[in-house]
């Protein structure tokens, strides 16, 4: 494919929103031939979006002209693919912070589903203590937050090689403010931003299917691919949202391939539970078949057991071990440490004792200990504790269900 029909076609994903098409749409409808006098308002307020509508494609040829060095560690293999091409944004702008680090952004790439920042933080003199923390972007109809990223030092550590992973950005955001800081100052850097060297859509799909588990629904509503990333969007239901303990395993495959993860994100809202979204890698050129994995997700078990508290006993419940360490009796509270298997969590815990049946306050040094992993119960009671009931166990659960997208 040459220049110009690449353009062409990435002018042709562009979406407008959804109050210009209808605007649009209402003007082409047929009216009464009588003279109407428009308002001045109006005449402005349209002038301004035919300014905004023609300016956004003006800078058709910006592209990054050469190759970003010393990122090549730092980079998936789409986005060492995009920089062999040459293809994004080139910024070259810097700022000297107050004590005396250089920033340099050095360029960026963007799709519809994140923008990513190549930067490098340079000092002349001594190593840098700490790398700046990202926080927001923001422009015309953006706000978009930091989401991951990642760098490499030098070998004298005078030099900070990194790349910065942010929401969307608007298309019609002309300019971006940076907002950053270091260990005792909050920055902001302003620069330019080129929507049309933004990677265009290759693949946009609803999906709306459903993967059940043990523990409720979880709902793939969309597809999104672009040439720099592949982005998954979804909802769970309430019960879900309560007791996930595990990063969500939906893995991605084209042609039998699987797809390599980049990051994943998650919000929750009181009354509809969780949605969420998994960014992988780019898909293959000409992918044929397109199908998701749930290979593994949480399982639930409901045992009702009852365990004395003795320390050293050993339990089986619902199939799965667990151990007493140890308890102490406090002037507020009392504590029971336990031992079990990893990647699981209990549901209503009580402690009982002669007197009264103690809900569980919160749980407390949690960590990984030889083979298994070691927690401690906080419960409200100064009583001497006899037994620790739980009504469930939630573990890990092999599902290896698919879903298949349809592409045309």
């Amino acid at each position: 494919m040459n220049f110009f029909e690449d353009k062409k076609r990435q002018l042709e994903n562009l979406e407008a929103p959804n109050e210009l098409e209808a605007r649009l749409t209402n003007a082409l409808k047929k009216q009464p031939k009588k003279r109407i006098k428009m308002p001045s308002y109006f005449i402005a307020a349209a002038a301004v979006l035919l300014l905004l509508l023609v300016s956004f494609n003006i800078n058709g040829v910006a592209y990054y002209g050469k190759r970003l060095f010393g990122y090549e560690n730092l980079m998936s293999n789409t986005l060492k693919k995009l920089n062999t091409e040459g293809l994004g944004q080139s910024v070259n702008k810097s700022m000297t912070l107050k004590n005396g680090t250089i920033i340099t952004i050095e360029g960026i790439v963007s799709d519809t589903n994140q923008l990513i920042v190549y930067y490098k933080e340079t000092h002349p003199t001594q190593p840098i203590k700490e790398a700046i923390s990202f926080s927001q972007l923001e422009g015309f109809l953006t706000d978009a937050t930091y989401t991951s990223g990642t760098y490499e030092p030098s070998e004298d550590g005078q030099q900070l090689t990194g790349i910065a992973i942010f929401e969307s950005v608007s298309p019609f955001s002309k300019k971006l403010t940076l907002s950053f800081s270091d260990e005792s100052n909050q920055y902001t850097m302003e620069i330019p931003y080129h929507a049309d060297d933004a990677i265009p859509v290759t693949l946009k799909r609803s999906v709306n299917q459903t993967f059940s588990t043990d523990i409720g629904k979880i709902k793939v509503n969309k597809i999104t691919a672009t040439g720099a990333s592949t982005v998954i969007e979804g909802k769970f239901n309430k019960n879900i949202d309560r007791y996930l303990n595990t990063t969500l395993d939906i893995h991605l495959y084209a042609d039998g391939q699987k797809i390599p993860w980049q990051q994943s994100g998650m919000s929750s809202t009181l009354f509809s539970g969780s949605s969420f979204d998994i960014t992988y890698e780019a898909l293959p050129p000409n992918t044929k078949k397109l199908e998701m994995r749930l290979e593994e997700f949480n399982a639930y078990d409901k045992v009702n057991a009852i365990i004395g508290i003795e320390k050293g006993a050993s339990y089986d419940i619902g199939n799965k071990q667990l151990r007493i360490i140890d308890y102490k009796v406090g002037e507020k509270e009392t504590l029971v440490t336990i031992a079990s298997e990893r990647n699981i969590t209990f549901d209503n815990v009580s402690l009982k004792t002669a007197s009264e049946s103690a809900g569980l306050k919160t749980t407390i040094n949690q960590q990984d200990v030889a083979e298994e992993f070691v927690r401690t119960l906080v419960f409200e009671t100064t009583s001497q504790p006899l037994e620790l009931y739980i009504e469930g166990v939630y573990s890990i659960k092999m599902y290896n269900k698919s879903i298949e997208i349809p592409l045309k």
